[in-house]
């Protein structure tokens, strides 16, 4: 029964150590092919909008913004008589 267990674990760790660098190495590439051919349509034009936008957004993200001085919990609601 431990041999089978044993060689049933060893059997499941080569065939996940040797298929996964080959899934990895297979996956990766095309996405960089997909943004190599988005970066050739985009035209001039809309990159300066977005770059107009990427920073407007990093402007307001970085921007502090002060919270008020004190907070005050909300008041507890008036006991309601049971009677």
């Amino acid at each position: 029964m431990m041999k089978k267990a044993l060689f049933a674990a060893l059997a499941l760790t080569a065939a996940v150590s040797t298929t996964s660098p080959a899934f990895a190495k297979h996956h990766g590439h095309h996405h960089h092919k997909k943004a190599a051919k988005v970066a050739e349509k985009t035209t001039p034009q809309e990159s300066s909008a977005t770059e107009a936008l990427n920073n407007s957004a990093l402007q307001k993200a970085q921007t502090p913004v002060t919270a008020p001085a004190t907070m005050q919990a909300p008041a507890a609601p008036a006991p309601v008589d049971g009677k």
